[in-house]
């Protein structure tokens, strides 16, 4: 349900606009398989709740850059959610490892990177490692099964993601992603990443992370 606010929410500042900046071509699908068990006789889906007319408003919305995640959209998330976070704001960006250390004044390892890989089959895969540690290319491949792994571009991780790199969150991405959190990362009770802009950063706990993200714990790391 958070998802078809989130549209809405678009739609609005899309229909403000006086007009449509960058419309590219739209090469995504939108789906509102999203299903809730409250309906008596088994699962609804939202879509025969929603005009035909508005779906197609959605879609053009969509091939907008105006249609991106933001800072906003992580917090109003995680506030439905009933999560116990913190996001910080900084002046000057906290893009890498590096700067996020440097604002925070804390050891790296408790600073988790999140990073985007693309299978050979084109699907998303997430990996949280902490900021002392790297990806295993062989052990997440062994973890997710795929034969091949790549990093995602810049431009990728923004299409599936929503986010620009740097201002990724390891939760909360504009398609589904099948994600991963290294063994190290659970260890400690709260950790930071990227807050949904390149001047922020996510204070939160492992758990919350593993629970909204519907990760599986592993070892995927190397020093």
């Amino acid at each position: 349900m958070w998802s078809f606010v989130l549209f809405s929410k678009k739609l609005r500042m899309h229909a403000e606009s006086e007009e449509i900046r960058g419309r590219r071509k739209l090469t995504r699908e939108i789906s509102f398989k999203r299903t809730t068990s409250h309906n008596e006789g088994g699962a609804f889906n939202l879509m025969s709740d929603v005009t035909d007319l508005y779906i197609k408003k959605i879609l053009a919305c969509c091939a907008s850059e105006d249609l991106i995640m933001s800072r906003e959209d992580l917090e109003s998330y995680l506030q439905n959610e009933g999560v116990k976070f913190r996001i910080l704001t900084f002046k000057e960006h906290t893009m890498t490892v590096e700067d996020a250390e440097r604002q925070l004044g804390i050891s790296r390892e408790r600073i988790v990177k999140s990073l985007l890989f693309i299978d050979e089959d084109g699907k998303p895969i997430l990996a949280v490692v902490t900021g002392d540690r790297r990806i295993s290319d062989k052990k997440l491949r062994k973890a997710c099964g795929a034969r091949k792994l790549k990093l995602a571009s810049p431009f990728v991780v923004k299409e599936i993601t929503g986010y620009e790199v740097g201002a990724l969150p390891p939760i909360i991405h504009w398609k589904p992603v099948r994600t991963f959190i290294d063994s190290k990362v659970m260890s400690f009770d709260k950790v930071y990443g990227g807050g949904g802009a390149v001047n922020a950063l996510l204070e939160i706990s492992p758990e919350e992370i593993k629970r909204l993200s519907k990760a599986e714990v592993t070892d995927i790391s190397k020093e």
